[in-house]
């Protein structure tokens, strides 16, 4: 059994809760937040938990730790965590300032602990049966992906101040995106519209172009203006085209279609639906993930060092946006 501490109580932070609770080889032994009512709503999910008020004192409880509070947050956070030589899994965007995510890779590097980022996608179904078909040269060579995720303009609005929607939002697909191409981006060229969410500060919506090192190309593109009143808070695309076929993939998709007095809704069974009371999906199958790296030592699907690159490649994508140039990419050490 493996003790676990949640730092971050917020919405992701309840959903890891609720697959810790699912996951019979893990036990939440403590959670803190600065709001702590969330908190102590989250133990309330557990028989074991205790709200414990200092980051440092719930690392010290237990031998993995999950950090889902708000980027700002990351560095000290994540630090304290491998400083102590616990197992880590960390929300994305890693930190603030991508010169200190690429620190936490170099300290990680240096501890005998697991260390992944919280890229769910990698860990849901169909995604990962399409890797594993793309792996097995179902689809030939690869010649180009594309990405699109959009999210409601209430949404838009609540994490707006948080920062640019590449690090929230467009992140997940880029690393979708390397992830499925199993190459490096070279040089990305981006252009964003803003105009709508003017008191958010944010783009209305972004598109970038991505040149891979072995010459695939993809694009990726993000906005922030669905209706609020839609069938879902989400919506998501992924294609990948190669020389012998193409896939794609949709997010929440048509499985399941209700129509009530309420209007039409399309659940998402992905990422973290509950069905009978218990968590599903790819936050349940990332905390597996985590549980079975550190008792079998299997590696994470999701490295410290993949969410430190795809933040990188954000990086570069928001720089071509703000100057019109093509942007290349590269490691702080290459």
């Amino acid at each position: 059994m493996i003790d676990v501490a949640l730092i971050g109580c917020g919405f992701i932070g309840s959903r890891h809760a609720q697959a810790i609770e699912a996951d019979a080889g893990l036990r939440l032994v403590a959670v803190t937040d600065r709001d702590t009512a969330a908190a102590r709503a989250v133990a309330e999910m557990s028989d074991s938990a205790e709200v414990i008020d200092a980051h440092e004192d719930a690392i010290d409880e237990a031998a993995a730790v999950i950090v889902a509070t708000p980027e700002a947050a990351h560095a000290e956070q994540a630090a304290a965590v491998l400083a102590r030589d616990r197992h880590l899994i960390l929300e994305k965007p890693l930190t603030v300032e991508t010169e200190q995510a690429w620190e936490l890779v170099a300290e990680a590097a240096q501890r005998d602990v697991i260390a992944g980022t919280s890229f769910v996608l990698r860990y849901e179904d169909a995604h990962r049966e399409l890797y594993d078909a793309v792996a097995t040269g179902r689809f030939g060579e690869q010649i180009a992906l594309r990405a699109l995720r959009a999210i409601t303009r209430g949404e838009s609005e609540r994490v707006g101040p948080r920062g640019h929607p590449l690090y929230y939002m467009s992140i997940h697909d880029i690393d979708a995106v390397r992830w499925l191409a199993q190459a490096e981006v070279a040089s990305v060229v981006a252009l964003e519209r803003r105009g709508e969410l003017v008191d958010a500060d944010v783009p209305d919506a972004m598109h970038a172009l991505l040149e891979f090192d072995d010459g695939t190309i993809a694009t990726v593109t993000g906005h922030g203006v669905l209706p609020d009143a839609g069938p879902s808070d989400i919506v998501a695309q992924l294609e990948l085209i190669g020389s012998d076929g193409v896939a794609t993939l949709e997010t929440p998709g048509r499985v399941s279609a209700q129509i009530t007095r309420d209007g039409l809704r399309h659940p998402d069974l992905r990422h973290w639906p509950t069905i009978g009371g218990e968590l599903r999906g790819a936050v349940r199958a990332q905390v597996a993930a985590f549980r079975r790296a550190i008792t079998a030592g299997e590696p994470m699907t999701a490295t410290l060092e993949d969410g430190a690159i795809a933040q990188t490649i954000a990086d570069a994508i928001r720089r071509s946006a703000a100057t019109g140039t093509p942007e290349s990419v590269s490691r702080p050490d290459a």
